[in-house]
């Protein structure tokens, strides 16, 4: 009992010291600090009303890339009783990709991405695929409508993305949100940041094989490319898909059917999922269809 009594003295002391550390460094302006405090509220406390300040100001005044990304998923999901601002949280998401946080591109891509398929109309299931072995584009819902108090915390996030150089969000036209998109995913996928800018690869291909999500002129081949490198990156929905064109074939994408190849790809695929030697043997020999992009 003393023991324990021991551990949980000391755990509040070195919380209490983490304290003192990030709110010294953020009172004397270190945005890291900012940041890590904000982090300190919402683990420590779960009081994401307090932790999201410190986010805000880290990301919006100090432009520190983290406190971006966890600033949009505090709002992007109304962590903690936070009013939800999906504006906000994808242009919180873009500032954190242009500062090199891939998973801020995947995460703002998509929710820009939901709200162009919203606004366009395309639905259930999405548009139609370039070729028979394309991923299905993600089936969209309506954004959500940011709640009371978020409108004007938008203004100030407007000003501050602006100032950066980007357009605010909520002043894009669609066909500029769509290109968008494809930007921030590109940006993701050329971060060379490991797992994540693996998956932000497929995310961009899954853009590439769908017709209704891919720019005039771009060139459905790329797709495959881009499956490759997602795959070697541990994607393992890329590598599924790829196997799936590999298998098939793709005319139009200039792909020949490549049975081996397409093997390779599903064994990648197995491997990375942590599947058990008895479960791949199963799907294996089933051939089961490959799993759509996510």
């Amino acid at each position: 009992m003393e023991r324990a009594d021991t551990l949980r003295e000391e755990g509040r002391s070195e919380n209490e010291a983490k304290y003192t550390e990030f709110r010294l460094g953020c009172d004397g302006g270190n945005a890291a600090a900012c940041n890590s405090l904000g982090e300190w509220f919402a683990l420590m406390r779960q009081d994401f009303a307090t932790a999201v300040g410190y986010y805000r100001s880290a990301c919006f005044e100090r432009r520190y890339p983290q406190a971006c990304l966890n600033y949009g998923l505090v709002v992007a999901n109304g962590r903690g009783g936070v009013p939800i601002s999906i504006p906000a949280a994808v242009d919180a998401f873009r500032l954190a990709c242009d500062g090199g946080v891939a998973d801020a591109c995947g995460e703002g891509g998509r929710l820009l991405l939901r709200h162009y398929a919203h606004t366009m109309g395309i639905g259930g299931g999405g548009g139609r695929a370039r070729g028979e072995a394309a991923a299905p584009p993600p089936t969209p819902t309506p954004a959500p409508v940011p709640a009371a108090g978020a409108a004007e915390d938008y203004s100030e996030v407007a000003r501050s993305v602006a100032a950066s150089g980007l357009t605010p969000v909520m002043a894009l036209a669609p066909a500029d949100e769509l290109r968008e998109v494809h930007r921030l995913y590109r940006v993701g996928c050329d971060a060379d940041a490991g797992s994540a800018s693996a998956k932000v690869c497929g995310q961009l291909a899954a853009l590439a094989l769908s017709e209704s999500f891919a720019l005039p002129g771009d060139d459905p081949a790329a797709a495959v490319a881009l499956l490759r490198r997602a795959c070697d990156g541990e994607h393992v929905a890329s590598c599924f898909t790829l196997a799936k064109l590999l298998r098939a074939g793709w005319r139009r994408g200039g792909v020949a059917p490549d049975p081996a190849a397409a093997a390779a790809a599903e064994e990648k695929g197995f491997a990375w999922s942590g599947m058990a030697a008895s479960q791949v043997s199963r799907l294996q020999a089933r051939r089961a269809p490959a799993a759509g992009m996510k």
